[in-house]
């Protein structure tokens, strides 16, 4: 299958050629990604007809992510449209279906000409990086699992409890974990909680489809070392881990290093850049000035801390009442 871009294809197979290395995993992520979305659809037309919206929004969800991993992208944004305007399009699901349609047919030729051949047996993992994965979608597990076996342990947690206990028990090195958990509860713990948790003890990553400025800026001021959208390219995965606990051990020895990490994600958050873009403005804007970069990430801080402020004190005196006697 030619792996050269197209236009709008329905189907990014420069994506699943970077995966080609282990054809035998590769076969069984789309084998499961094509028989596992026809029950998701089905019950996706079930929860939109008893207009259940948390159910809707989860499942649409659980689908753009698995499509985005498969490659799949125009089905991918199907369901996004479709989240927005499902209320309100009766006949909504029926482009998501075709979508769904086209890329199955143009997998399963890729599936046909995927060369066939025995893996080698897996790799010992003593002394290899341990990754906590916390991800509830199956395929995106699959996924992740595709990318970076080959180099780490994984250790596989579908939800925030199962996250920490592996956290306690096993003490892995770094975390990739998916946003959309749940709701957050004491005893299972969501995406962003554990952000808050992991922090200052294990460095984290997220991996989501959620790409607003807002969930960007939340996450990394809960504790996330990096922010990664769905699909994610392996090597760029495998080199964004490596990455992240270079820095963290940096991080840890040199407290600074964090302020850094902090003011890289309020411009990420703040301005369309990704975090190697963000970090280089900060640097490029710190020689410009003649500063140390430490100097000023402090300064972003400072300047968001106090607009933090000034906004909250704006809200509770435009509610307060007026003194007449003024």
């Amino acid at each position: 299958m030619n792996a050269e871009p197209v236009p709008d294809s329905p189907v990014d197979f420069a994506h699943l050629d970077a995966l080609r290395a282990n054809p035998s995993g590769l076969r069984s992520f789309i084998d499961h990604f094509l028989t596992g979305i026809p029950p998701i659809l089905q019950e996706l037309e079930q929860s939109m007809r008893r207009r259940d919206k948390e159910r809707v929004e989860n499942l649409l969800h659980a689908l753009s992510g698995s499509a985005l991993n498969a490659g799949a992208k125009r089905f991918a944004r199907a369901c996004q449209t479709l989240a927005r305007h499902w209320e309100d399009r009766p006949a909504a699901l029926q482009p998501v279906v075709a979508e769904f349609e086209i890329a199955q047919g143009l997998l399963r030729d890729f599936l046909a000409e995927l060369p066939t051949r025995a893996d080698a047996p897996p790799r010992a993992t003593v002394d290899r990086t341990t990754v906590l994965l916390v991800e509830d979608n199956p395929t995106s597990r699959e996924f992740v699992h595709l990318a970076l076996e080959e180099d780490y342990q994984i250790l596989d947690a579908r939800d925030g409890r199962e996250a920490m206990a592996l956290f306690e028990n096993e003490s892995p090195d770094i975390a990739i974990v998916d946003l959309n958990l749940g709701r957050d509860a004491p005893e299972c713990p969501s995406g962003l909680r554990l952000l808050q948790l992991f922090k200052d003890q294990l460095p984290a990553i997220v991996l989501t489809v959620d790409r607003r400025p807002p969930s960007i800026q939340s996450a990394i001021q809960a504790g996330a070392w990096a922010y990664l959208f769905k699909p994610q390219d392996p090597h760029m995965l495998h080199a964004t881990i490596e990455a992240v606990l270079a820095r963290s051990r940096d991080a840890w020895d040199h407290p600074q290093t964090s302020q850094l990490d902090l003011a890289t994600g309020w411009l990420m958050a703040s301005f369309p850049l990704d975090q190697e873009e963000a970090r280089q403005a900060l640097i490029a804007f710190a020689t410009e000035q003649r500063r140390r970069s430490s100097e000023v990430a402090r300064d972003i801080l400072a300047a968001q801390c106090f607009r933090n402020h000034l906004g909250r004190f704006i809200r509770g005196f435009s509610t307060s009442p007026v003194d007449a006697t003024s």
